[in-house]
Formats: C-alpha cells, sequence, structure tokens
C-alpha cells in the first residue's frame, strides 16, 4: 500500500493549486453543476478553516472517496440551512482515505497540553488513515483535504484504499446499531444489501443473533459470503410482514436500513393483528437510522426534530 518513507514526507512542499471537484449551485443536473478543476486552492493547515467547521485539522493527500446519500442531501440544498457549504464552489465529499502530510497545528497541541486536553493519535504523518465526515459531507473530493483526527484511523495493509473509504462511515453505523444486539437475537435487516446493511448482517452474527433475515432486491446475494443471511427475501416479490414462518416466531429487532417501515409495519399490525416483530413489552426492539420518509426536507433544527425525534419518543410509547 502507498505510503511515503519520513524522508519525502519532512521535504513535502504544499503546492498552491490542486485538482478537484467543484459543485457551483444547488440542484440535481450534475452535467451542468460539476466539474472538475486544476486551479482550486490546495487547503492549508493553520490558514483555512474546513468548509464542515470542525477544530483541530489535520491534512491529508487524498487516495480514495466514497459518496454517500448526505453528498446527495447536501447537494439537492434540501437541508441547506443546516448542512449547505459555506459559499459556492464548494469541494463535495465526506468520507476519505489518504496519507497523512501533516497533524493539527502545533500551537493548538500546546496549548491543549498546557491544558490538560491533549488528545493523542495512534497514527502520524506518513500513515495511511481513513476519516469520515464532520457536521456535513464536504470538502474531501480534491487532492488534498483537511480533515477531524478525532473520527480518523489507521488503515490496515491489507484493506484497500477504495474499501478503506467505503468502509469508514457504513461500517461505523454497523458496528454502533450491533452493540444493540443481544446474543441468541432473530434479526430482521430491511436495506441489507446496501452500505451500512451488507455490514450489518455481518456484525449481528459476531454479537450472537442465532438468526438473521435480509430484505433486499437481491436476495440471492444476500444468502452467500460474505453477508451469509439465514433467509432473505426481495421485497419487490414478497412482503416481509406477510412472511407466515416469521408471523409464527416473531423477531427480537427489526432493523430498518431503508426508510419509512415503522408506519407501514403499524398499519400491517392494526390490519392482521401478526406482527413479524415482538411488542417492547417482550424485548422486542426497532431501529432505524433512517426518517420514516426516505427523502425529506428540513430548513431549521425544530424541523429536524419533528422528523426524527418526535416519532421515535412516539414509537417508544406506542410499543409499551
Amino acid at each position: 500500500m502507498e505510503k511515503p518513507s519520513s524522508s519525502s514526507t519532512a521535504a513535502f512542499t504544499l503546492p498552491q493549486f490542486m485538482r478537484a471537484a467543484q459543485i457551483t449551485d444547488y440542484g440535481t443536473d450534475l452535467d451542468k453543476l460539476l466539474s472538475i478543476q486544476n486551479n482550486v486552492p490546495t487547503p492549508r493547515l493553520g490558514e483555512d478553516t474546513p468548509p464542515a467547521k470542525f477544530d483541530d485539522p489535520m491534512l491529508l493527500r487524498v487516495l480514495s472517496v466514497a459518496l454517500a446519500p448526505g453528498d446527495a442531501r447536501v447537494l439537492s440544498g434540501m437541508t441547506r440551512e443546516l448542512q449547505g457549504p459555506p459559499s459556492f464552489p464548494y469541494t463535495p465529499g465526506g468520507d476519505v482515505c489518504g496519507i497523512v502530510m501533516a497533524m493539527p497545528d502545533e500551537g493548538e497541541k500546546d496549548k491543549k497540553k498546557k491544558s490538560g486536553k491533549e488528545r493523542k493519535y495512534s497514527f502520524g504523518v506518513g500513515d495511511r488513515v481513513a476519516a469520515r465526515f464532520v457536521n456535513k459531507p464536504m470538502g474531501m473530493l480534491g487532492e488534498y483535504a483537511l480533515v477531524s483526527p478525532a473520527v480518523c484511523d489507521r488503515v490496515p495493509d491489507n484493506v484497500s484504499s477504495d474499501d478503506a473509504a467505503a468502509l469508514v462511515s457504513s461500517g461505523t453505523v454497523a458496528v454502533i446499531l450491533a452493540d444493540s444486539i443481544q446474543e441468541g437475537d432473530r434479526v430482521l435487516i430491511y436495506g441489507a444489501g446496501g452500505g451500512v446493511g451488507s455490514h450489518l448482517c455481518q456484525a449481528v452474527r459476531l454479537k450472537g443473533a442465532s438468526y438473521v433475515a435480509g430484505v433486499g432486491m437481491d436476495a440471492v446475494r444476500l444468502k452467500e459470503k460474505p453477508i451469509c443471511c439465514d433467509e432473505a427475501i426481495n421485497y419487490e416479490k414478497v412482503s416481509p410482514l406477510d412472511v407466515k414462518e416469521w408471523q409464527d416466531e416473531p423477531f427480537d429487532v427489526m432493523i430498518d436500513l431503508a426508510g419509512g417501515m415503522w408506519p407501514t409495519l403499524r398499519e400491517h399490525i392494526k390490519r392482521t393483528k401478526k406482527p413479524v416483530v415482538k411488542p417492547a413489552s417482550k424485548g422486542g426492539r426497532f431501529l432505524t437510522v433512517n426518517a420514516d420518509q426516505p427523502t425529506f426536507e428540513a430548513h431549521s433544527v425544530w424541523a429536524i426534530l419533528k422528523i426524527f425525534l418526535f416519532p421515535a419518543l412516539w414509537r417508544a410509547f406506542y410499543t409499551r
């Protein structure tokens, strides 16, 4: 794997300009809005503020960038007041793998050391690392980028740069969700074939799930290595809520990675009285990282609370 020597890193001179992707406005027509420019100012440690506005950045030479739904949401402008760029044009991209060219500013490091808030890292200049975005996904799709070392770690030699960039967010979410799984749980995962889902199917097994069922467009792939679901169905052909075996032996956990399954589940239970997941009173859990609408528009913190917090509180009350 590519890794500069300590001597080449020490002699490194940051170019004044770099090649980077540039977005000129909100919208969905990428042919008009997206271009590759060769004269984008290179971000400089200690001088430039990351467009996502986080503290203590470090400088990477970018090897690979992964794009995700968050990038599309920023581009659309549907959350511009909360996730919009500080100005146009801006460089998109939030998840990245690259070579550390410079660690956080030494002056800031000295201040934190004196205050007792100094943070120690498991990586340094010359290491290949992966970092996920902080606050909002932007600033990575160029030759150089400022990233937060707080959400960054070294990449093992047997993991490619492309895989590392793709894993850094989706793998993190999968691990966090898997922490809710208990030994012997039966788990149903909607969106099992996506970035988070394909890792989650494997992570819940490592946590002790006794039975893992996946729902996606390619049921055959979900039962093959490395995902290895015990059962999988194509939701376009069969409704997971109507599978008799699952109604007879409900799941302990249902995880919705596609969005919108809670209203569908509640309506199905009202109509059939045959849930495929246990109620909370019997240990059942419904987990999701999405709003009830797969796509949403929000221009204030209050709007975000109405989309994410209030439905979750209602679900907790409703299922007791």
